[in-house]
């Protein structure tokens, strides 16, 4: 880094002319020189006579052309037939105006696991916020993998940033496989429904049924039992605790003086007590 003279000189040996140091200009040599291509600019106002060096502008060749990146940004694919895809990406909102010419996006691609390969470029569009890229001559059985680079360019060069976010395509053959397997599921749920619901006895044929089966159990009913009785319990005999006597002679239930003669014992007086 240069530094200014602590001490004015005078070109001619006399007091109050000064003359900077190389890379320093203005009043005490105080303000530094810019990025001028031989390091020199005017003592008087730090203009540089053969201009800047590379990714600088402005008069005094202090304004950077930084280096862009997409690193966290996403861009969108779009399939349009078996060999074009669409590419949308969003532009980087930090460019300023007076510097869109100096910046660009170029769309690279890989198939498969591959190493990427830089495809078509763009240049930077202050009046648009979002880009779109069809890209041409993609083969339908292969894999593929996109992103999208930022780069800066001066004076021929040119120099890339971070990509954004790699996003995939795969080929239309698996695209087939999977809406064949989409197609075979909905058909197959819907053969599955319809068997469901048809398996389902409706309301008023279940109403009929209940009817029907009550009716034949009343009639079952009514033929076990005979008459009126159906439905009604059987009498139940209780044994008495009572034993009828037995007797060697018929008992004429029509006199009731008739005596009863049953087993007895004969006891002599003695032998009561």
């Amino acid at each position: 880094m240069y530094q200014a003279s602590s001490q004015s000189r005078s070109q001619n040996g006399e007091e109050g002319v000064t003359v900077c140091e190389v890379g320093f200009y203005g009043v005490n040599c105080e303000e530094e020189c810019g990025r001028c291509k031989d390091d020199f600019c005017s003592s008087d106002d730090g203009h540089c006579s053969d201009g800047c060096q590379i990714w600088f502008i402005g008069d005094l060749c202090k304004e950077e052309i930084a280096l862009p990146s997409l690193d966290g940004s996403h861009m969108f694919l779009k399939r349009m037939n078996e060999s074009a895809v669409a590419i949308t990406w969003t532009q980087d909102p930090g460019i300023p105006d007076n510097h869109a010419e100096f910046y660009g996006y170029t769309v690279a691609y890989a198939e498969g696991s591959g190493d990427f390969t830089d495809g078509p470029s763009v240049p930077h569009n202050v009046s648009i916020k979002n880009r779109i890229m069809i890209v041409t001559n993609i083969q339908s059985d292969n894999d593929y993998r996109f992103e999208v680079r930022m780069y800066r360019e001066m004076d021929g060069e040119k120099e890339y940033g971070l990509p954004s976010a790699p996003t995939r395509i795969e080929s239309g053959s698996n695209w087939e496989l999977f809406a064949v397997g989409v197609c075979v599921f909905l058909i197959i749920t819907a053969i599955v429904t319809i068997i469901v619901l048809g398996s389902r006895p409706k309301q008023g044929d279940s109403e009929q049924n209940k009817e029907n089966v009550s009716t034949e159990d009343s009639v079952a009913q009514a033929s076990v039992l005979p008459d009126n009785s159906a439905g009604q319990p059987a009498p139940v005999t209780e044994p008495s605790p009572y034993e009828p006597l037995e007797t060697d002679e018929k008992r004429d239930l029509s006199d009731p003086y008739t005596a009863l003669e049953g087993v007895h014992q004969e006891i002599d007086d003695g032998q009561l007590p």
